[in-house]
């Protein structure tokens, strides 16, 4: 039986900040916030990409590895998966309140960008819990949508940013089994099945508004034959 749970969970890393700490062990500093239905296997995840990935907090793990600095996993609360609210954001606002400098690159960064939705809603005191962020990003709505660049390497680019994958899906068609990766593009965003053989680049150039439009107007010139 499938669990209906996800966990909202942090990677962290051991600060040994005060002599103190090396008696009474180190704090748990977090540095990125997410949102998975199996913490254990998400956590082989990171380690692996964390390799060669480019993302923020990939890079900063790396230098953590430089300095010898142990990092992992915690899980911070548990959700349904039916439940639409945006938990992970809400994590992700609560934390940047607390002073906590985050790596979670598809919100926006707090101190490059100050323009950017994390910022918004963070200094947003109205907010006060994940329904009243819920509230506020279906009044945004317009504005939460990408503003893309007309250049289709920048709307690939950011795409990528965004794309995260969720997990390997199989099923059984006309007697052959078929495997499909399933992707997002964030907390609360409708799921992505891609064909197995897919890499992750070629599943963005599928995503980009200038992909989309040139399907749009195949489709319409098909209609008019």
């Amino acid at each position: 039986m499938r669990s209906t749970k996800e966990f909202i969970y942090a990677l962290y890393y051991d600060d040994f900040a005060t002599p103190q700490h090396l008696e009474e062990g180190p704090d748990e500093v977090v540095f990125y916030i997410g949102r998975t239905t199996n913490p254990d296997r998400r956590l082989k995840q990171h380690r692996y990409e964390a390799k060669t990935g480019t993302e923020d907090k990939y890079v900063f793990i790396r230098k953590l590895g430089q300095k010898n600095v142990e990092w992992g996993i915690k899980v911070l609360g548990e959700v349904e998966k039916s439940d639409d609210r945006p938990w992970e954001f809400w994590y992700v606002i609560d934390f940047i309140r607390r002073g906590i400098s985050l790596k979670n690159m598809r919100y926006g960064d707090f101190k490059r960008v100050p323009t950017n939705r994390l910022k918004k809603f963070a200094s947003n005191t109205s907010i006060r819990n994940v329904d009243d962020l819920k509230k506020t990003i279906g009044r945004n709505e317009h504005e939460e949508q990408p503003k893309y660049k007309s250049s289709g390497s920048v709307q690939l680019r950011a795409i990528l940013r965004s794309l995260r994958w969720l997990r390997a899906e199989s099923e059984m068609h006309d007697c052959e089994i078929r495997k499909w990766n399933i992707y997002d593009l964030g907390e609360g965003t409708q799921e992505i099945k891609a064909e197995y053989s897919m890499k992750k680049r070629e599943v963005a150039a599928c995503l980009t508004p200038d992909f989309k439009e040139a399907i749009r107007q195949v489709e319409c010139k098909a209609g008019m034959l």
